[in-house]
């Protein structure tokens, strides 16, 4: 097994935001020769043939290694669920579990797990960016880890993604204009699994700080007797009609280890 199948193998993963020198741990069994995404130098295609192709419909579905549907739009950048009214459920409360965005489904846009919903966005598909949550820590929740999982994909999608769905910042800025990094490779990218659950730490309209379980199965030596979960963690600021991921020391966070996702941890209503 060379150093880039056990980087993604059973979900586990890296997130490495290094937008302002800020870095999360790699998640079981990497190294020191492994990629560092984000940011990436934009590769062919270019952002109109990456983007939005007017194909709609979806290919024939798969799973994650969790077993979980995944599907495959026939737009690489995602397929737009109709919305629907969520109904009476518990939003920003920090002491017990949030309500589930409504009919949330994995797909697969370019080559990373996503999450889209019936409930709480994303609304809008425009060339390399998906946008348009609902102003809740739901549509929070979505907002921040799809701005996570392109960050990922390296090339423009990255940029776009980054700069219009993030907090902008000085130090940003400098580095989405000189990109020096290029994606994960695409097989290892759709091994990237979407978080198993999330919760809300902090909340109110304008405010959400969102940690997201990620399921770690494996590790250097082989299978783990029980499951764990790593926690990741980020801010997300209501700025501009929208939800913006707060990507600077002091918003993200990454390492802790949960035996179990209880308590106010909620799972996807998948």
């Amino acid at each position: 097994m060379n150093a880039k199948q056990k980087w993604m193998i059973g979900g586990a993963f890296a997130l490495v935001v290094v937008l302002v020198a800020a870095a999360f741990a790699w998640f079981a069994g990497s190294d020191a020769t492994e990629p560092t995404p984000p940011v990436a130098a934009p590769r062919s295609p270019e952002p109109s043939a990456q983007g939005n192709n007017g194909a709609t419909g979806f290919g024939d579905p798969t799973t994650d290694l969790a077993g979980r549907k995944v599907m495959i739009p026939n737009n690489p950048a995602g397929m737009i669920l109709p919305q629907r009214d969520p109904g009476p459920r518990t939003e920003c409360s920090t002491d017990q579990p949030t309500t589930s965005p409504g009919g949330v489904m994995i797909q697969r846009t370019f080559n990373v797990a996503t999450l889209f919903s019936e409930t709480d966005g994303p609304t809008t598909s425009d060339g390399n960016v998906i946008s348009g949550y609902s102003r809740t820590p739901q549509g929070a929740a979505l907002a921040g880890w799809n701005v996570i999982a392109r960050s990922y994909v390296g090339g423009q999608v990255t940029v776009d993604s980054i700069r219009q769905m993030s907090v902008p910042s000085p130090e940003l800025d400098a580095l989405l204009d000189n990109p020096d990094r290029e994606g994960a490779d695409p097989k290892n990218l759709q091994s990237l699994q979407a978080p198993d659950a999330f919760r809300v730490l902090s909340c109110d309209p304008d405010f959400v700080s969102v940690e997201w379980g990620m399921k770690r199965t494996v590790d250097e030596n082989g299978a783990l007797p029980s499951p764990i979960w790593k926690g990741i963690r980020t801010n997300l600021l209501w700025r501009d009609g929208d939800w913006r991921a707060q990507f600077n020391r002091e918003s993200i966070s990454a390492g802790q280890t949960y035996s179990a996702l209880d308590g106010t941890w909620t799972r996807w209503s998948l």
